[in-house]
């Protein structure tokens, strides 16, 4: 009884830290709606009082144009909008649902990206676009989790040059970090900057850090959809420039998922998630025994105090063989 009361003990260590986290977590979601209303919200206001003004000017130098038919006149657009169907110039822009856009909005579909700029307002496609991203995603996630391996293979390879090079001069857990340091940079620069140069230069009307923000709002899978690629109708080569950019956002979310993949390799990260944990692998095996066998485990001597038991297994996850981790198979 007195493990099982120490293990409860740990548990709630555990329970406590995790909401700890949860706190800061939801306090870090009000910081931010804080600082958007601060931020957005005089924008939002001028643009509003603009728009104002600017219909009733419209409407006064527009006599024979009434307020309800003006209302409809925007209800119209907006509706028109929503289906991906540009008006401008008394003439429509290009359409939303031929073979390339089609292929991009699948694409960021099933990527979870799912910009909003394009939705299927019939009954027949909400239901295909349901059956297909409930097919679409899981392999997606396997597509990814396959290419991330792959690309784990030549990313440790790189590892395991520098512990053959500086493995008796450096410790395993700097030369991890210098790994790390120099696959993110390669990875930032492949898929971040360079890209944002490329759209920049294609766009008609981004600059860099516009081009910045879309590529990492995309990468980060929140698409808000405000800038989505060929969608001005100025844009040449628009079916063609919608499949290239389908095929960098797959391309790009795989590096991402590198990134991450290699960052929550190391022992520390996993020591502190697995701290937050409330099971660990010998509750887990104590669970699937008997009753008699835990009442005879409760008996036995030299059971660790809670925190010492917590200490030890952190210290041993924290003091994994780093190169073991470079020579692994992936």
């Amino acid at each position: 009884m007195v493990a099982e009361v120490k293990e409860n003990c740990l548990l709630n260590r555990r329970t406590a830290r995790l909401l700890i986290l949860l706190i800061l977590y939801i306090m870090y979601i009000i910081l931010g709606a804080i600082v958007f209303v601060a931020i957005e919200g005089p924008q939002e206001r001028e643009t509003g009082q603009r728009i104002r003004d600017f219909r009733a000017g419209f409407l006064e130098q527009h006599s024979c144009i009434t307020d309800d038919e003006l209302e409809e006149l925007i209800v119209e657009v907006i509706k028109a909008t929503h289906r991906g169907v540009a008006v401008q110039g008394n003439s429509t822009g290009p359409p939303a649902w031929s073979f390339a856009p089609a292929i991009f909005f699948a694409g960021t579909t099933i990527t979870t990206i799912g910009y909003g700029h394009v939705t299927p307002l019939s009954d027949g496609g909400k239901l295909f676009c349901l059956v297909y991203c409930v097919v679409g995603i899981p392999l997606t996630l396997l597509l990814f989790s396959m290419l991330v391996n792959r690309m784990n293979t030549v990313s440790y390879r790189g590892l395991n040059i520098l512990h053959e090079r500086f493995g008796k001069k450096t410790d395993p857990g700097t030369m991890r970090m210098v790994h790390f340091a120099m696959l993110t940079s390669v990875c930032a620069s492949l898929v971040i900057f360079l890209p944002a140069a490329i759209f920049s230069l294609v766009e008609v009307d981004w600059n860099y850090f516009d081009a910045l923000y879309y590529i990492i709002i995309s990468l980060t899978t929140v698409g808000l959809g405000d800038y989505v690629p060929g969608e001005n109708s100025k844009q040449t080569q628009r079916d063609l420039y919608k499949i290239c950019s389908t095929v960098y956002l797959v391309f790009g979310l795989a590096v991402m998922l590198l990134v991450l993949d290699n960052a929550c390799r190391f022992p520390e990260f996993r020591a502190y998630v697995s701290s937050l944990s409330c099971f660990d692998d010998q509750i887990i095996s104590r669970a699937k025994n008997t009753p008699t066998d835990l009442l005879q485990q409760d008996q036995t001597d030299g059971v660790p105090e809670p925190q010492e038991e917590e200490d030890v297994q952190l210290r041993h996850s924290v003091q994994r063989d780093y190169k073991s981790l470079a020579v692994a198979e992936h």
